[in-house]
């Protein structure tokens, strides 16, 4: 199965203040963990990042991942969930991840990734001990409705309404999905980070 991976790295981080994607985690920037973690994982095809900063797109390029630039980020998530279809569009499979998700680790999407190819199901996506979400991988069959999805949404509506073609696969560590919406978030996360690398 040949499957693309996007990262979402467009939103405009208006609860954060200013572009959290640049802000410091761990001594590198927050958009590169996701990447970091992306490149790590086995089982993907082609990498990407669907992006609306220059400087981000400067980080991708970085990492060897190409770049899909959203012209338009006010359109909401949904937006560049449908131009990572549209890029991955002769893939068998999308895998989506978030720009903001950086303890998210390499062994747990390529888990996601082997369970999703040996389930037979439309759609997975990981769980932690409170949600589930991205990272999500897709089959082709549902890109159409993807592409569909519009403002802020993202494509969670696409796994609460198919529960019976959707594969829940549980993350190793909590607090794995931690998103870093604010400024505070990002702190607690930066302090799990900083306890990963002295274990």
């Amino acid at each position: 199965m040949n499957v693309g991976a996007v990262v979402l790295a467009a939103g405009l981080s208006t609860r954060f203040g200013a572009n959290k994607l640049l802000a410091d985690a761990g001594g590198r920037p927050l958009i590169g963990c996701a990447l970091g973690s992306l490149c790590a994982a086995e089982g993907i095809a082609r990498r990407a990042a669907v992006v609306s900063d220059e400087r981000v797109a400067q980080i991708v390029r970085g990492y060897g991942m190409q770049v899909i630039v959203n012209g338009d980020p006010a359109r909401g998530q949904a937006h560049s969930i449908a131009l990572a279809a549209q890029a991955m569009r002769d893939m068998d499979a999308l895998l989506l991840m978030a720009g903001d998700q950086p303890l998210v680790r390499p062994e747990t999407l390529t888990r996601l990734l082997r369970a999703f190819e040996a389930g037979g199901r439309g759609m997975a996506c990981l769980m932690d001990g409170t949600h589930r979400g991205n990272p999500a991988v897709f089959r082709q069959a549902y890109f159409g409705q993807l592409a569909a999805l519009t403002g802020d949404r993202g494509a969670g509506a696409l796994l609460c309404g198919n529960e019976a073609d959707l594969l829940v696969v549980p993350c190793a560590d909590a607090d794995e999905l931690s998103d870093a919406d604010t400024p505070q978030a990002l702190e607690r996360i930066h302090e799990r980070l900083q306890q990963l690398m002295h274990t």
